[in-house]
Parts: C-alpha cells; structure tokens; sequence
C-alpha cells in the first residue's frame, strides 16, 4: 500500500486527477465517505462518460489494463473495461452509491455545485459541467451506465 500511495502521488506530479475526484471529494466532505471508496464507486460512470470522447486512448488503456485483446475494435475494448471495473469493485464489495450512509438525491446539487468548484474539474479528459456531473450522479444513485 504505501508503495502503492508513493506511485500515485508521484504520477500526480505529472498529471492531475479529473472528474471521479472531484466527485469523490465532494461525496466525502459531506458523508465522510472514505476517498478510495467514492472513488471506486463513480470510477465506472465517470469513465463511461469520458469514454464517450478520446475512444482511441480510452481502448488503449482497456487493453494495457488487461480487460480487453488486442483484437478487440476500441467500442468493445472499452465496453470490457467498464464491465471488468463493475465487476472488480462488485468483488471488493463497493457499496452502490444509494446504499452509502446518508446520500440522498436532494443533496445532488450541492454535490455538483461542489465538485464542479474543484480545482480538479478542467484537468477531466473530456470537458465537464454541472448538468454532466449531475446525470452521472444519476447513473451512479440508479446503478446505470
């Protein structure tokens, strides 16, 4: 694990952390929600949504991650991803976002007023907005992608 935190705060310093943080962020400064798990739990629809732009780099992280072959065209290549981080954080045994103590759909707002403030929000691949982080609150709360 540490060498784990120390390889990550280095690649920090390279790159910054978009979109899930923001949300992340923002899910733990009101529920207290622990980082790595608001971070799993959007990880799949945040990816969903950006996935939706920059496919080649997307399909290309599916395939050096392992979910997907070679072979695979990029649209099946990231549909495997997604699927395979469903599939792993379902074996962590990550909580859906509606079974996290104390979230509630009337707190979306504040949710994405306060992950759209996040420093971190230009960095996300894919340009990102309040209507954006609301719909993948939506996704999230509803277990859709």
């Amino acid at each position: 694990m540490l060498e784990g935190s120390l390889l990550a705060g280095l690649s920090f310093g390279s790159s910054d952390v978009a979109a899930v943080h923001c949300l992340a962020e923002a899910l733990g400064g009101l529920y207290d929600t622990p980082h790595g798990v608001a971070n799993a739990v959007f990880l799949p629809y945040v990816l969903k949504f950006n996935t939706q732009e920059e496919k080649p780099i997307h399909a290309s992280l599916a395939r050096i991650m392992r979910f997907a072959a070679e072979s695979d065209n990029d649209e099946a290549a990231i549909d495997k991803m997604i699927a395979g981080i469903r599939e792993f954080t379902a074996k962590l045994e990550i909580p859906k976002l509606k079974d996290l103590p104390g979230v509630r759909r009337e707190d979306f707002p504040r949710i994405v007023e306060l992950a759209v403030q996040n420093n971190s929000t230009p960095s996300n691949i894919r340009p990102i907005g309040a209507g954006d982080y609301l719909h993948i609150l939506e996704q999230a709360y509803d277990d859709v992608i």
